[in-house]
């Protein structure tokens, strides 16, 4: 008869053993497991740097503010750069290019038709500036297949460009941004219309 009342009590004991345990064991899974250094400085990181990059080691979202930047379009032209022309030709200009002085050819990227900048009037051109260039050649078409080129303008530091004419040679007057000064390229344009190495383009006849 003991051995039976015993082992019920032992069953009992084992069970409030168990019962007793178990918080403790519970308590101790919701413990979190500890960080290193390491772990701890890339999770602030993280958290400091909320922004989604595109791979090239700034986010996309200012990249694509700098590209918007970068190009502007204004009354005639797309580029990076504004400069102000007023016609005083005494024609009509139809078409504007750009290029750097150094080039040898206009392209398509600074070359812009259907400007409509009439005779007196003035307005804004955007162009895409040349890294390195010293000045650059414009040619201004009056109609079909005519044109007047003005050569080696320092535009890049122009302000309140003036296109002028002397006795069929086309210049630029303008104020120097950085001195603010007044200058102007005649005495260069009627020596280039002189020179007979130099391509011609002017109202009466087109020689490249």
């Amino acid at each position: 008869m003991r051995r039976n009342v015993l082992a019920p009590r032992a069953a009992s004991i084992a069970l409030a053993g168990l019962l007793a345990l178990s918080p403790l064991t519970l308590a101790g899974c919701d413990q979190q497991q500890p960080t290193t250094p390491a772990e701890s400085d890339a999770q602030q990181t993280e958290s400091k740097d909320p922004k989604a990059t595109d791979g090239k080691g700034g986010s996309a979202a200012s990249d694509e503010g700098k590209d918007a930047q970068a190009t502007v379009t204004a009354d005639m032209g797309k580029g990076d750069t504004l400069v102000s022309l007023t016609n005083s030709l005494g024609f009509d200009i139809s078409s504007i290019a750009v290029k750097d002085a150094a080039a040898q050819d206009f392209d398509a990227t600074n070359s812009f038709d259907g400007v409509d900048l009439a005779d007196g009037g003035t307005k804004t051109l955007a162009y895409a500036s040349v890294q390195g260039a010293s000045g650059y050649d414009l040619r201004l078409g009056v109609g079909p297949d005519s044109y007047f080129l003005v050569r080696d303008v320092d535009l890049a530091n122009a302000k309140d460009v003036r296109l002028l004419m002397d006795e069929g040679v086309a210049y630029v007057s303008y104020t120097d941004a950085t001195t603010g000064e007044e200058r102007n390229n005649h005495d260069e344009a009627v020596a280039a219309a002189m020179d007979p190495d130099l391509p011609t383009y002017d109202k009466e006849t087109q020689r490249d």
